[in-house]
């Protein structure tokens, strides 16, 4: 969650992030049995809340949806991303962290980058502490997460009343992996 920010603030000139904990393709699972304690390798994928920025299990999203403003302040919105909101967000987490992440990424790039900061403060942060505190209220185990994005707040908006500088030209890593992996 911590992308966001730093690309908007200059720090990097862009974000990776995978959809879930150990993505490959084996096709050799295919040919064993499945196991049958019902655990997986990997942890299942979390629910990404656009809103807060936080990610959460689907155990621990499905019981905050139950609950009729937490759905409707914080359930999926996008037609092209969920049409069935809370349903579509919870039945395919990935999908949904991935187009959210992209609209995000795409939403700061489109901008100057000596606008970043104020676009991710006021379009994102702002928005996002005023609502982890309603958030909190109802999911007492948000409260750490209320206060990592009041901590980033006041972080930021310091930076900005300082004048912090915003490189406008975002260093291209180099060296020879990088050479040799774009054939340079």
């Amino acid at each position: 969650t911590a992308g966001l920010p730093l690309l908007a603030f200059g720090a990097v000139g862009g974000i990776e992030g995978g959809i879930t904990l150990g993505e490959r393709f084996d096709a050799g699972a295919w040919t064993r049995p499945p196991k049958t304690d019902g655990k997986g390798f990997s942890p299942p994928p979390r629910v990404y809340v656009p809103n807060l920025g936080i990610y959460m299990s689907q155990v621990q999203a499905s019981q905050f949806f139950e609950n009729r403003q937490m759905k409707t302040l914080f359930g999926c919105k996008d037609d092209g991303c969920c049409r069935r909101g809370t349903t579509d967000m919870l039945a395919d987490p990935r999908r949904h962290f991935v187009k959210q992440r992209t609209a995000e990424v795409a939403r700061l790039s489109r901008s100057p980058a000596q606008l970043r900061p104020n676009l991710y403060m006021d379009d994102f942060l702002r928005g996002a502490t005023d609502l982890a505190l309603q958030a909190a209220k109802v999911d007492p185990t948000l409260v750490g997460s209320q206060r990592r994005l009041e901590r980033w707040r006041i972080g930021l908006s310091g930076l900005i009343r300082d004048g912090v500088d915003i490189p406008v030209d975002i260093a291209v890593p180099s060296g020879r992996r990088i050479i040799r992996s774009i054939g340079a």
